[in-house]
């Protein structure tokens, strides 16, 4: 498992409109690995985690001009940054880190996913049975009656959440933990 540090970062506007960021590429760190900096946060840590009022929009801590990201990285590359820009970086511990995915940058999406492709075909499955049962007589009725029965059960399954079965399934992503959890991050 990565052991990485949350970096929040304070991303700007330039006079053209497109985003400031700090002159990672500045960094130690990123001129001895010859990397241009963008790849190389991608490819040892995260990759950007951004707030979702952007420039143009205004909350409390996030006037209009300013968006936050954050960024999961080695240590070295977060203590690197803020020795570099203490106005726009800064390493924030795990349950900051936590509060701000959850409440910046994943508060719009959805608790669950849903997978139509399933819903749909379960959908049209149980409404064939259900025509074929009903105008069906003997063996073929008690055969479609069976094959009813079996699709309502994995229906069932399907839309449960907590279930493995394809169809409707909690939202992985929208929580720090398991976001961490899949990537193999454990933040310090």
């Amino acid at each position: 498992m990565a052991e990485l540090v949350a970096l929040k970062v304070r991303i700007g506007l330039h006079d053209q409109g497109c985003a400031k960021y700090p002159e990672f590429g500045s960094l130690p760190i990123i001129k001895e690995s010859g990397a241009d900096w963008a790849n190389w946060v991608d490819a040892h840590g995260s990759g950007w985690l951004y707030s979702k009022c952007g420039h143009k929009d205004h909350e409390e801590d996030s006037p209009c001009g300013e968006q936050w990201g954050l960024l999961l990285v080695p240590a070295e590359f977060a203590e690197q940054a803020v020795a570099a820009d203490p106005d726009c970086c800064s390493i924030i511990p795990d349950a900051e880190a936590s509060e701000f995915y959850e409440c910046k940058c994943c508060r719009d999406m959805p608790e669950v996913r849903h997978d139509p492709d399933t819903l749909n075909a379960l959908s049209a499955e149980i409404n064939l049975l259900t025509l074929l049962r009903e105008t069906t007589t003997g063996d073929a009725q008690a055969k479609h009656a069976a094959l009813l029965e079996a699709a309502v059960e994995r229906a069932k399954l399907a839309v449960d959440p907590d279930h493995a079965a394809p169809g409707i399934k909690k939202n992985s992503d929208k929580c720090w933990d398991t976001f961490k959890a899949k990537r193999g991050f454990a933040v310090k």
